[in-house]
């Protein structure tokens, strides 16, 4: 999906300009669109992926958790918020903090207000980071802001934890097989070869295929490398491209129970920042547009703007749920039943608790289903390993045995 530079027309007539990534420019001018803006220019910005050191070191959620508690501080001490920021500045001795305050420092220190500078600077600051805090300054309650944002983001990282925590096992068992099967290849297989060809055995096929494939590796094995390598700036290079990634996230959709597990993590996203973005005090037009950009799956995505465009237009919410069909009944009928009372972002926050229960039940089953079959794994390889070693020895002592 292409970054876009744009230039739009703000509800108060000043320009606002910004990066945003977008499948198309309709996509982008409809985007901006749901957020109030009116589109004056669009370029594309097209860049080769690479893995440049940079990446590495982006703002972190962490990073943002511990510049909110900074601004909290700021806000509830009662002194001017320039001020507490140049007193910040002088404490902090991290350089992606002393970098963000310098940048909220200048922009306030040049008559912008917070969530202007917030929005001069996508890089650090979300776009739901900074309409929350929008929110707080166009309402006088920027103090229940950062709490807002603190509790989510929170939420975030203690997400984020549990899901590598589950991932961790199957990731190490897949590395562990590769690095074996690597030093059995290179290594193991071609000395133990050699040995067995000066003792003239004949040598069963399973250890003939295993030593042929070990040959083929050791005297190919810097094109196997740069092979791996050039796919792999292939598959970050196609998923950079609209075709590529609509591909990509249809295919992991369909995949039996991860597809699930993939859904299930993007709809508690989606659910918890809608609620925190109503919470907050957003406009259910801007917080559902929002909410839907937080989604990384380009399908789920696709559907989720549906609701925010039936919303927009009118239609019940529980009505534009339903026509997702991606979203439990349980759901919908506490959907259908805030409708009617008026407490819909509690309705959002409860949905968010179903799904943040389930996506470690979902993990729970994949790894019923992941665990077993790492086990089969292991031991085929163990079971190849063993035949390819003993059957040519055990011919050795047959022979030694005969004369």
């Amino acid at each position: 999906m292409p970054n876009y530079l744009y230039r739009a027309i703000a509800p108060d007539t000043s320009i606002e300009t910004g990066k945003l990534r977008a499948e198309s420019e309709f996509a982008l001018e409809r985007t901006l669109t749901l957020r109030g803006l009116t589109l004056i220019e669009a370029r594309s910005i097209f860049a080769l992926p690479t893995f440049a050191r940079s990446n590495w070191r982006r703002f972190s959620d962490s990073d943002l958790l511990e510049l909110t508690y900074l601004l909290m501080l700021v806000n509830s001490s009662g002194v001017p918020l320039l001020g507490g920021m140049k007193d910040v500045l002088a404490g902090q001795r991290k350089g992606r903090l002393i970098a963000a305050f310098e940048a909220l420092s200048n922009g306030l220190s040049s008559g912008l207000s917070l969530s202007d500078v917030m929005r001069s600077r996508p890089e650090i600051f979300p776009e739901y980071y900074s309409q929350i805090i929008n929110a707080g300054e166009a309402s006088g309650t920027l103090d229940k802001s950062l709490d807002y944002l603190m509790v989510y983001l929170e939420w975030q990282i203690e997400f984020k934890k549990s899901i590598l925590a589950f991932f961790r096992y199957p990731i190490v068992i897949l590395l562990m097989m590769g690095a074996l099967s690597a030093i059995l290849l290179t290594v193991v297989f071609p000395s133990l070869g050699g040995v067995l060809n000066s003792l003239k055995v004949e040598m069963p096929l399973p250890t003939v295929i295993i030593f042929s494939l070990a040959d083929f590796v050791r005297s190919n094995i810097i094109a196997i490398v740069l092979f791996f390598v050039f796919s792999a700036f292939a598959a970050r290079f196609a998923l950079s491209t609209t075709a590529g990634r609509f591909f990509f996230d249809r295919w992991i959709l369909e995949l039996p129970l991860v597809g699930d597990l993939i859904k299930k993590i993007n709809l508690s996203r989606y659910f918890k920042t809608l609620a925190t973005l109503m919470a907050a005090g957003l406009n259910v037009q801007k917080a559902f547009a929002i909410a839907a950009e937080v989604v990384n799956n380009v399908l789920l995505k696709k559907r989720l703007m549906h609701v925010t465009h039936a919303v927009t237009a009118g239609e019940e919410v529980s009505a534009a749920f339903r026509e997702t069909q991606l979203v439990s009944p349980l759901v919908i009928s506490m959907v259908v039943i805030a409708e009617k009372t008026g407490n819909l972002d509690g309705a959002l926050a409860r949905a968010s608790e179903i799904f943040d229960k389930e996506v470690p039940e979902t993990i729970k089953r994949v790894f019923a289903v992941v665990e077993p079959l790492s086990i089969v794994m292991l031991g085929c390889m163990l079971l190849v390993i063993l035949l390819s070693i003993f059957l040519p020895m055990y011919s050795v002592v047959g022979n030694i045995h005969v004369r």
